[in-house]
């Protein structure tokens, strides 16, 4: 007898019933498949029927009718029976596949294994039923879609599911759960309980099997993070959480669903960002700067140990919202405060003030307070900020302050005093020169009067640098800086015009600058000369003078092809008094200490850039008139 004979003779013989299914059931056909050789592998005409193939010929019908099955179900298939066909106890085989109807809308079929078998016939082969999904079919084609779409999203979001019977003992598990440790599933059966228990982190593994356990008998939720062992012996960040999904009749836990997620980036993100914030707050208190929010949403505020030490409240004190301006000092501080907080809440801005404040044990203290807003949807919900106690840092400025007033009360009456002396002797020298016009002749008398000229000449200098920061405060106004420098150049004309200077001006008409007319003219005056005073003697003078705006600063820079200043060796005296750096009969070394006291009285500055024998460039920088 031929070996195919043989093999439907036993069939006949012993699956008499599985073998009429396919001709005489309503919804079920059979099928075969050779393992060795997947090509024979058959189905009877009702699955032609059951994909509408019924009414066309045999000749037009697809030569393969796995080509009809879906892509990926056609690779579960042949997986799913790769595993029954060698451990038939382990795995059973029971599948739904999805297959293309001849009208092309999708039809599922439940594969089944035959429990008739013939190993002794042909080891290889497999034969089982089929069946259409269709009057519970509507549900079922329903629920293959929910199944298919929650495994994408399972894959897509790499998460590692499990499944445990707490009756039998065993776990199931995707192969993600493995894989996000490194390991096959294979590698780590048999799968159970323990298995991943071993691999927990020893610090964690209390604190997991307490909450497993508190779970288990129903306190509380169960969602875990805790660290597992990776194959290459690195620790992984999990966050596990589980259901139980069915129960015993007696309510005992029998089947435990949950999965596994990989988070080990974010809690390194997490770490490192505690790490860096304990380091701020360490920063913080050796600074002692102090950081406060204010959570409109929660109507809570909160203070930092430094903030708390500032205000020295104690330790168990809980501040509230009316906290955040009680301790403020009322009047002019409590009011700036409140209207920089009020401006804040209204739109995102910051403020920066200092205030004085009195303490939870009654001292008062200065403070700097920094705050920030924060909006959602139009809404401040926080405000944030630092304080730091600057008491110390007021108390010099104050001190400062108060002894540079004792200076300047000094200098005036050293000044006064002085002049009234010089000019005496002044009058006293005229008058005997008067009496003697032949005293002029006479050496020594020739020096005491030198000398009582240069002293007049200093009392001078004295005097204007006295009367300096007494004339900004009342003399500060805005002034067209082109006009200003115009007015200058026409004032020293013949000057330019003797020494052939070339000045250049590129200058914006509608430039206002805020400052002390006087000091305008006299910084713009002595730039110009010392340039003129100081060109190389083989070369015209070349001045370009340019000016433009530096958001609330107005920068006028002179730039010449001079004589330079070396600055590595002289950068350090330049602004001095009495200092010059040429050889010049004329050179005093007063006009650039002038003319930086001048500008920094107003709120400005002065920068150079020097080369010897190239030239130099000063820029100084005014308040803007317009700003």
């Amino acid at each position: 007898m031929k070996p195919l004979e043989s093999e439907l003779n036993f069939y006949t013989k012993n699956g008499k019933d599985f073998l009429n299914s396919g001709e005489d059931g309503v919804r079920e056909g059979t099928w075969h498949w050779d393992l060795k050789k997947p090509h024979f592998s058959g189905v009877n005409s009702r699955f032609w029927g059951f994909l509408g193939y019924d009414q066309q010929p045999v000749s037009e019908l697809p030569a393969d009718w796995k080509s009809l099955m879906d892509p990926q179900d056609l690779e579960f298939f042949r997986e799913l029976l790769d595993k029954h066909s060698a451990e038939p106890q382990k795995y059973s085989f029971d599948i739904v596949c999805k297959f293309r109807h001849f009208e092309g809308y999708p039809v599922w079929l439940n594969f089944k294994k035959s429990t008739v078998d013939s190993p002794k016939l042909n080891p290889y082969k497999v034969v089982g039923s089929f069946s259409l999904l269709r009057a519970e079919g509507e549900d079922t084609v329903a629920l293959k879609k929910k199944v298919d779409y929650f495994q994408n999203v399972i894959e897509a979001s790499n998460l590692g599911t499990f499944e445990v019977d707490f009756e039998k003992e065993i776990a199931i598990c995707n192969d993600r759960y493995a894989g996000m440790l490194g390991y096959t599933l294979e590698e780590l059966e048999p799968w159970n309980h323990n298995t991943w228990l071993k691999l927990v982190h020893p610090e964690d593994c209390k604190v997991v099997k307490e909450s497993y356990e508190k779970y288990i008998n129903n306190q509380g939720i169960y969602e875990m993070e805790f660290r597992m062992k990776h194959k290459q012996g690195h620790w992984v960040w999990i966050l596990s959480r589980a259901e139980i999904i069915e129960y015993s009749p007696q309510g005992k836990p029998r089947k435990m669903a949950g999965y596994h997620y990989d988070i080990t980036r974010r809690k390194t993100d997490e770490l490192l960002l505690a790490k860096f914030k304990k380091l701020l707050e360490q920063s913080n208190e050796a600074a002692q700067i102090g950081y406060w929010e204010l959570d409109f949403d929660k109507n809570l505020i909160y203070w930092s140990k430094v903030v708390r030490e500032i205000r020295e409240v104690p330790a168990d004190y809980n501040p509230s919202l009316d906290d955040a301006l009680r301790y403020y000092l009322e009047g002019e501080d409590r009011e700036r405060l409140t209207k920089a907080i009020e401006k804040a809440m209204q739109e995102p801005t910051k403020f920066d003030l200092q205030a004085q404040i009195k303490t939870y044990k009654g001292n008062l203290k200065w403070v700097r307070v920094i705050g920030i807003s924060e909006f959602q949807e139009g809404k401040c919900v926080t405000l944030y900020g630092l304080m730091q106690d600057i008491s110390d840092k007021q108390k010099m400025t104050d001190d400062l302050t108060e002894h540079n007033n004792r200076l300047i009360n000094f200098a005036h009456i050293v000044s006064h005093n002085l002049r009234s002396h010089t000019g005496n002797i002044s009058m006293l020298m005229e008058l005997a020169q008067g009496e003697d016009p032949a005293l002029m002749e006479n050496e020594f008398f020739k020096n005491i009067k030198i000398v009582s000229d240069n002293m007049n000449e200093t009392i001078l200098h004295l005097n204007e640098i006295v009367e300096i920061n007494a004339k900004v405060v009342t003399a500060m106004s805005s002034h067209n800086l082109l006009e200003s420098i115009e007015k200058v150049i026409q004032n020293i004309n013949s000057t330019i015009k003797e020494s052939h200077t070339k000045i250049e001006i590129n200058v914006p008409k509608d430039i206002e600058v805020l400052a002390v007319h006087a000091y305008l003219e006299s910084i713009i005056l002595n730039l110009i000369t010392n340039a003129i005073k100081y060109k190389k003697t083989d070369s015209r003078a070349i001045i370009k003078i340019t000016a433009g705006i530096c958001q609330e600063f107005v920068y006028l820079e002179f730039a010449d092809n001079g004589m330079g200043i070396d600055l590595d060796k002289y950068g350090s005296q330049l602004f001095g008094m009495y200092r010059t750096f040429h050889e010049h009969k004329e050179a005093r070394g007063v006009g650039l200490f002038i003319i930086k006291n001048q500008i920094e009285a107003m709120g400005g500055r002065i920068e150079v850039k020097s080369s010897v024998n190239k030239g130099s460039n000063f820029t100084t920088y005014f308040k803007n008139g317009d700003y």
